[in-house]
């Protein structure tokens, strides 16, 4: 049987924009108790970084209250996000001075985050030109990042892929975390975060909460010093109270009657009535038969959940909310027992993950045996679909890989599947075999000859021939990084570090001719430069790229830095006057142009009306393209404007994907009667035509 698969499709260009963690679940992991008569832990610790500013959440729900979502995985970007926060760097990171080399990562917040902590030396990505920003985040990564941000240095104070063994031992963390065990929800980074706080930096006297006012990372706050550290004592102070107990809260309102208890049952204990009963919503799913699975999909949320069918056409639900759901067969279902699973049939020799169908966590890859099955703990699973075949997978024992690669002084690319991390380019030794720690490796399929590798000693290269004056784009297979732009010297060689370089087919070789000089501030030689055009140049430096936007006077020059650049692209500049820009002719009417602000480099897209004219605030602006008007969805008071003229295949029921890339918002929403869907924060919107659930997938638990 084939399973609807839509809604885990990487979207990229949305997670960027979600700023971190949480989570309403109640499974006490930490050195912490459940606390509050009506919050979970995470929830307390997740207010207390929202007063701090060190994690915003989803936004505010209709009340204004914030919405943290805290049963949500973390991901490789939010790990990346909260690093910064907690190294003091955050501000400055978001500016966009940095390059950022990943195609993969969508967004001008988004690409300066990542572009930072690139040239910062954060991360590496997952292969040279990827990030992948949605990727799930593993419990070691993000400890990693804690404790570099404690002054902790991986590989000497703690093994980066056993980060939790020094967390445990500070009191981060409390034993929760291992290597069956590294899977990482918002919430349990929320509290990951809040317990760092508190640590000594390495070799100070002074906490982490200490060091991040002392940079100025709070200044915008109303708080002062003294108030923050309280709140992060006293917030680990309630944490840690062992005699408070989590109570749980009065039964929801719901549509579909509940049965099994009443919601008003008072409290249990003398004198208090019967103890509460968890409500239960029996919920009706044609065609479901006993042994099938319902798949689950929290619209709000964002989470996968499993419900075994022990009555046909029926489920039962205990949490209230808005379903998406799949019959998973019978047979469908892989079963482990003894071990091993007793009737998968995946082929021989391949590496397969599964998903356990009680928590929705993914096992590691598995190898297939000549049966077919896979030795995995026993339980039942499901499988999506994620294989590798066995002459991509790369196996590491005692430091070594055990199989033939390349020639001696080669360099293969590989990816750690064992920690969900690219590992980058690794040179081959004379037995034709690389060192990389024992695990289990996705041969990417890119090798570097030894040939086409470029050595540099005593700062210089010996073996480039280059010409003269050109400027060549190197990546460093030392370090695993991209190492920018170097001019070719007199003697065709490179003046750079000592090391092992390549020059990627992909990468640039800019020849002499090309190369646009700034002088004291000002191009000299920007040819053939329209005045009043805006030019978009590319700093040819060492360590990674950086863009200048400059209109282009008069005289058919740009004021930039000194320098030596690259002109990528020209634009023509659009001014606004009166709130107006005129004069968008070609343009069908209701469609829209992106324009990009010279003033503060934010974008839109911005309606045209019949007489090509755009309402849009004063100012001058780049005209970048122009979209028609199905790719813009707009939202006021609530409700879409264009929705149905532009979807008319939508019924009413159908939820639909929408993700506002000013707003910030993003989800599934409902489709009303009129066509138009009800969207909570006014904007606009792009959507997925692909991505849509039917009314009769949709399940209301209210």
């Amino acid at each position: 049987m084939k399973l609807n698969r839509i809604l885990r499709k990487p979207l990229a260009i949305l997670i960027a924009l979600i700023i971190l963690v949480s989570t309403l679940m109640v499974t006490p992991t930490l050195a912490y108790d459940e606390v509050s008569e009506e919050k979970s832990a995470e929830l307390i610790a997740a207010e207390a970084l929202h007063k701090l500013g060190l994690f915003l959440g989803y936004g505010d729900d209709e009340n204004g209250n914030p919405v943290f979502g805290l049963e949500d995985g973390a991901t490789r970007m939010h790990g990346i996000i909260m690093l910064l926060r907690f190294l003091g760097e955050y501000e400055e990171a978001t500016k966009g001075n940095s390059a950022c080399p990943f195609v993969d990562v969508a967004g001008e917040y988004s690409r300066a985050i990542a572009g930072f902590a690139f040239a910062k030396g954060y991360t590496k990505g997952v292969s040279a030109t990827n990030f992948d920003p949605s990727g799930a985040l593993s419990a070691t990564m993000y400890l990693t990042f804690i404790l570099r941000a404690l002054g902790y240095e991986d590989g000497v104070d703690f093994e980066w892929n056993a980060a939790w063994a020094l967390s445990d031992e500070l009191g981060i963390t409390n034993g929760e975390f291992d290597a069956a065990n590294n899977s990482l929800r918002r919430g349990q980074m929320v509290l990951i975060s809040l317990f760092a706080l508190q640590q000594l930096v390495k070799d100070t006297e002074q906490s982490l909460v200490q060091k991040l006012i002392a940079a100025g990372v709070f200044r915008n706050l109303t708080m002062q010093p003294e108030e923050i550290i309280a709140l992060v004592d006293e917030t680990i102070a309630e944490l840690t109270d062992t005699e408070d107990v989590i109570v749980e809260p009065d039964p929801p309102k719901v549509d579909v009657p509940p049965s099994g208890g009443s919601p008003g049952g008072s409290p249990g204990g003398p004198g208090g009535g019967p103890p509460p009963v968890t409500p239960t919503y029996p919920i009706s799913v044609p065609g479901a038969k006993v042994g099938d699975y319902i798949e689950l999909y929290d619209l709000k949320t964002y989470q996968f959940s499993y419900i075994e069918v022990t009555t046909a056409g029926r489920i039962v639900l205990t949490k209230e909310g808005v379903y998406a759901w799949w019959i998973v067969e019978k047979a469908d279902i892989i079963v482990a027992t003894g071990g091993k699973t007793t009737n998968s049939n995946f082929k021989p020799g391949h590496y397969v993950k599964l998903v356990d169908v009680r928590n929705t966590v993914h096992t590691d890859y598995l190898e297939v045996d000549a049966n077919g099955q896979v030795a995995v703990t026993d339980g039942r699973y499901v499988y999506w679909g994620d294989s590798i075949s066995a002459e991509n997978v790369v196996i590491s024992v005692s430091g070594k890989t055990i199989s033939v690669l390349g020639a001696l002084g080669d360099f293969i690319e590989l990816y750690n599947l064992s920690t969900d991390e690219w590992t980058g380019y690794v040179e081959i030794g004379s037995d034709g075999r690389a060192q990389v720690p024992s695990g289990l490796y996705l041969n990417q399929g890119d090798i570097v000859l030894a040939k086409d590798v470029i050595i540099s000693t005593g700062g210089r290269t010996t073996n480039f021939d280059g010409t003269p004056g050109d400027f060549v784009e190197l990546w460093d297979l030392t370090n695993n990084a991209h190492a920018g732009f170097y001019q070719v010297a007199a003697d065709k060689q490179l003046v750079v570090p000592n090391g092992k370089y390549v020059h990627m087919d992909s990468f640039l070789r800019i020849p002499a001719a090309d190369v646009v000089i700034s002088v004291s501030g000002k191009t000299t030689n920007l040819n053939d430069a329209t005045p009043g055009k805006c030019v978009e140049l590319m700093r040819l430096q060492e360590g990674g790229f950086e863009y200048f936007l400059a209109e282009v006077g008069a005289d058919g020059q740009a004021t930039v830095p000194s320098g030596n650049y690259y002109l990528t692209s020209t634009y023509d500049i659009v001014t606004s006057t009166g709130g107006k820009v005129t004069g968008l002719l070609g343009i069908s009417a209701d469609d829209f142009v992106l324009l990009v602000s010279l003033e503060t480099l934010m974008w839109d897209y911005y309606r045209v009306n019949a007489s090509g004219e755009a309402v849009v605030p004063d100012g001058k602006y780049l005209y970048i393209d122009w979209t028609s008007s199905d790719m813009v969805i707009v939202v006021a008071n609530g409700v879409t404007l264009n929705f149905k003229d532009e979807h008319s295949e939508y019924k009413e029921g159908d939820y639909v994907y929408l993700w506002g890339w000013i707003e910030n918002i993003w989800g599934y929403f409902r489709v009303g009667a009129n066509g138009e869907a009800s969207v909570p924060v006014d904007g606009k919107y792009g959507h997925f035509s692909d991505d849509y659930i039917p009314a009769e997938r949709i399940v209301v638990v209210r």
